[in-house]
């Protein structure tokens, strides 16, 4: 019973770390919480495209979100670690290593020997996702890279599964905003 409290907890306690205000010209009141259930409930709000694109997905945390070239990127900050216990065996330390700054949340989940994104949360340019998508660039050319033709100022890229999700943000024409989230934590 007290596992599934705790996991409850954290599933809890990560959805609300998602959180990110929409600004600029969108209403104070629209708030978007990056899960599954919350992109479904956003949809009915806002116009929103949904694109499942495996390859995107897996490239972009391979290359991008892996922890050597985060810390890289980030070379000037220094991460904070808190060690959280693992959600199979409680008695085993799990980490969350979070890169954090005035505009950019960067956390990772190290156990059982791998460290894998668990959330992210992008406002500035200092990162640049799959080699050219960066706060800052058009809505033309995030179209060009996932052919469309028109797209609204909202797009979830997710897996087919469904597990991990990015969110881009647009507001007057140009990327605000992107966020990623897992699910199966």
């Amino acid at each position: 019973m007290k596992k599934k409290i705790y996991l409850l907890v954290i599933i809890i306690c990560a959805a609300f770390s998602c959180i990110s205000k929409e600004k600029n010209n969108q209403p104070e009141n629209l708030k978007f919480l990056n899960t599954k259930d919350n992109v479904k409930l956003f949809s009915n709000l806002v116009d929103t495209l949904v694109i499942y694109d495996d390859s995107f997905i897996f490239r972009t945390l391979e290359n991008t979100f892996n922890i050597t070239n985060i810390s890289s990127v980030y070379s000037g900050v220094v991460p904070t670690q808190q060690f959280v216990p693992n959600a199979m065996n409680t008695s085993i330390q799990d980490t969350l290593i979070t890169y954090n700054t005035s505009t950019d949340k960067i956390v990772f989940h190290k156990g059982g020997g791998n460290t894998i994104l668990e959330e992210a949360k992008i406002e500035s340019q200092t990162l640049v996702v799959d080699n050219n998508l960066q706060i800052g660039i058009s809505k033309s050319l995030f179209e060009q890279k996932f052919n469309k033709n028109s797209i609204p100022d909202i797009c979830v890229v997710k897996d087919t599964e469904g597990g991990n999700s990015f969110v881009f943000t647009f507001s007057q024409n140009q990327l605000q905003n992107i966020s990623f989230s897992v699910t199966y934590f």
